[in-house]
């Protein structure tokens, strides 16, 4: 599942102008006025003003804020924000106008904040004839994004004209209408269930297809073609558009036709209006993936009752669309025939793949007693045999793991299918073989790769939210696919050798600096996980702490290629152990076991923490490794204690005083600074030595001073490669105690005498 992050949604409704209601009922005058309510929907919450009475024209001044509104990337770039006026009685609502924004065009402004914008209010499926006006403000904030405050002034107005006519003089709400045309020309292999009861039943092997064009809030779909694979639909959906506006994402969807009503989707893309308007897209294949629907009863039950996502493992089929904008004064949407276009040229490629080993992978917790890899490049199908386990992997013998060579017929890159691995696996009470973990490799990818082989980490084929950054395991596999042309200077090269040998692994971690913030006070809860070839160890977790301190030593041993060089790297990843739901990973670090030595004899070394959140606060991690071959394990003895030597010291610190921003300053402020050192080797969120100021001597209004002197008496390291801190809390009072207001760090190495 792909990762989900939190946005905030700030959404200001300011006033509406020249509404232009038409009355759906008779018996209502064409001239009564109407009750205007805005409407606010996002992420399918929904929040409105009060109704006013019988306007066209009125202010409303109100602010909604959506909080911890959870998007994937797909989901940020579909229009998600959704403002609707409507005219409200009190037994029903008669929508006048609306306009929506997707989450991406509203992130890309500055400050991610649109400000005090003038929109056209239109029925859907005429948006040349505008309902009204407008004002409103709009951000989209997401972790770590500060929210702007709106201090522009408001817009004057003395040349008497009517709001209709100053908007569409207005030079960046002048509008432009078109028909956004998309060509659906065919269909290829379209998934079938052969097995589905209802189908054999009825003798009816195949799909129903037909396809679904979205944008701007209207949806029209193709004619339905009964019981095939390879539909000739050769129709254009004509969609109503309109420039500027503030959605981008065009969504195409492929689906099975139901009786019930209830379709089934079999897979989606997007297009980008924005470059269709610049230059039409010409006829192309887009490739569909999906997961098909459970077979059998125990798996449709199973199914049900796990809260946990499919991923899309198998090849759905492929259409060839194209696109265009033409320019209307009026359009309406539509559907009409097109005529046959002139397929994509095919070029002649050859996919060479050769497998070596799966490893890290776990049923229940547990290693399966046997994985099984099947592989798909587009409709075609092929399942190697089953494996056993052998020392904790299961590896694959010459014959088994070099498949023959696939001869394919392909388009450009862009458009031609991708190769999915899946891994089917069975435990210890598993009756069949259950799909587990997969990975998908582009064409283009495999172009560029050479032959040696590399590690590919797995998905889980299942998946929820707390999921995203878990792996259902590791494949060390060659994929190669090579135009035909290029076959006689680049032949296919033998085999690798592949043989298993017995290895200690040791992994020295220290510290970390700059760890990003995950908790809600303001730190983190940070722990190391070190991962290499299906075998994992944990650190301690360190509470309440963004420099944390761990000097532990991990040892474990495990079975790794003879060539290093066909190893997995050393994986390294610093999580926030959330002691409710699944922990949060900060970032991670990945060292290639070639480069590892046996004994590692210079000061440990800070490397950079890799991820999204680590790289605008240059996260680092201090460590080391050694590979001992446990042939020789007795000429390398294993040190547990890795503390570094320190020095008795004496720190003077002089706390002058702090100033506080208004959002957090209350009448009955009266903050206090808290200094602790170290950290207590069990009880970690305890300090070695803490000190607090007393209440301040002067201030008030968020400028306080103490003029007091702190004498901090401490070991400190002697290397200085080791980073000493004090860490700063500044409290408030409360009700019952204090509250934490922020943290701060001061680094002491730049002290040292």
């Amino acid at each position: 599942m792909a990762k989900r992050l939190d946005y905030v949604v700030k959404v200001e409704i300011f006033e509406v102008q020249d509404l232009r209601w038409t009355p759906k009922r008779s018996n209502v005058a064409r001239s009564e006025m109407p009750n205007p309510m805005v409407e606010v929907t996002v992420a399918g919450e929904t929040r409105a003003t009060p109704r006013k009475k019988s306007t066209a024209s009125c202010p409303f001044q109100q602010t909604f804020l959506f909080s911890n509104v959870s998007l994937d990337r797909a989901e940020f770039q579909r229009p998600g924000i959704e403002i609707k006026v409507l005219h409200a009685t009190f037994f029903k609502q008669e929508m006048i106008g609306m306009y929506s924004f997707s989450y991406e065009m509203i992130y890309r402004q500055n400050e991610h904040f649109l400000s005090r914008q003038w929109v056209a209010l239109a029925q859907p499926d005429r948006p040349s004839e505008p309902k009204g006006f407008l004002k409103v403000s709009l951000g989209v904030f997401g972790p770590g994004d500060q929210m702007p405050t709106d201090e522009a002034g408001e817009m004057e107005d003395d040349s008497g004209k009517s709001m209709m006519d100053r908007v569409l003089a207005t030079p960046e709400l002048r509008m432009t209408y078109y028909h956004l045309c998309v060509n659906v020309h065919k269909g290829q292999d379209i998934a079938w269930m052969a097995s589905d009861e209802r189908r054999r039943e009825a003798k009816h092997q195949y799909w129903d297809p037909f396809v679904t064009v979205r944008f701007l809030g209207v949806n029209l779909s193709t004619e339905v073609f009964r019981n095939t694979q390879h539909p000739n639909f050769n129709q254009t959906i004509k969609l109503p558009a309109v420039v500027p506006c503030m959605e981008n994402t065009i969504q195409v969807e492929v689906w099975d036709f139901e009786e019930s009503g209830k379709h089934n989707l079999i897979g989606k893309t997007t297009l980008g209006f924005s470059e269709i308007v610049k230059q039409a897209l010409e006829p192309r294949w887009v490739n569909f993936y999906w997961h098909p629907p459970a077979e059998g009863f125990l798996k449709k039950v199973a199914g049900m009752m796990s809260a946990a996502r499919r991923e899309p493992t198998s090849y759905g089929g492929r259409i060839l669309i194209s696109a265009s904008v033409q320019k209307m004064a009026s359009p309406t949407p539509e559907v009409v025939k097109c005529a046959p276009v002139t397929e994509p040229e095919l070029q002649e490629y050859e996919l060479w793949v050769d497998l070596y080993e799966v490893s890290g992978v776990a049923v229940g917790g547990n290693l399966p007693t046997e994985v099984q890899v099947e592989v798909q490049i587009g409709p075609k199908v092929i399942r190697l045999p089953a494996l056993k386990e052998r020392s904790g992997a299961f590896i694959f013998k010459d014959k088994d793991g070099r498949m023959e060579a696939e001869k394919l017929f392909l388009p450009e890159p862009s458009m031609s299918y991708d190769l999915i691995i899946n891994l089917y696996t069975k435990g210890i009470w598993g009756l069949q073989s259950e799909e587990t973990a997969y990975v998908t490799l582009p064409v283009r990818q495999m172009m560029q790769a050479n032959f040696k082989p590399r590690w590919y980490s797995l998905k889980p084929v299942r998946s929820t939210t707390d999921d995203v950054q878990k792996t259902g395991g590791f494949l060390l596999a060659s994929c190669i696919c090579i135009p035909a042309s290029q076959i006689a200077a680049r032949p296919r090269k033998p085999r690798m050798e592949y043989r298993l040998s017995r290895y200690v692994c040791r992994t020295f971690l220290y510290q970390a600096v700059n760890l990003p913030i995950s908790d809600v006070d303001g730190l983190s809860d940070p722990y190391v996980k070190v991962s290499l070839a299906g075998e994992s160890r944990m650190t301690k977790v360190i509470k309440q702490a963004l420099m944390p301190c761990w000097f532990e030593a991990l040892e474990f041993e495990l079975s790794l290629p003879e060539n290093l060089a066909l190893a997995p790297d050393l994986l390294l990843e610093v999580y926030d152990c959330d002691w409710i739901g699944s922990d949060e990973l900060l970032g991670s670090l990945r060292y290639p076991l070639n480069k590892i030595p046996k004994e590692w004899l210079d000061d440990p070394k800070w490397f950079d923490i890799e991820g999204e959140q680590t790289q605008a606060i240059r996260a680092k991690i201090l460590c080391s490794f050694e590979l001992v071959p446990k042939k020789e394990i007795d000429s390398y003895p294993f040190c547990a204690d890795i503390s570094p030597r320190s020095k008795f010291c004496t720190v003077d610190l002089f706390v002058m005083g702090v100033r506080l921003h208004s959002s957090v300053v209350t009448p009955q402020s009266q903050p206090l600074v808290e200094v602790c050192y170290g950290r207590d080797s069990k009880k970690t969120e305890e300090p070695l030595w803490a000190d607090a100021t007393t209440e301040p001597e002067e201030g008030a209004g968020g400028k306080y001073n103490y003029l007091e002197t702190m004498e901090i008496e401490v070991d400190l390291y002697k290397n200085p490669i080791y980073q000493s801190n004090l860490e700063v809390t500044v409290l408030d009072r409360a009700a019952f105690g204090h509250v934490e207001i922020g943290h701060a760090y001061i680094h002491l190495n730049p002290f040292y005498p």
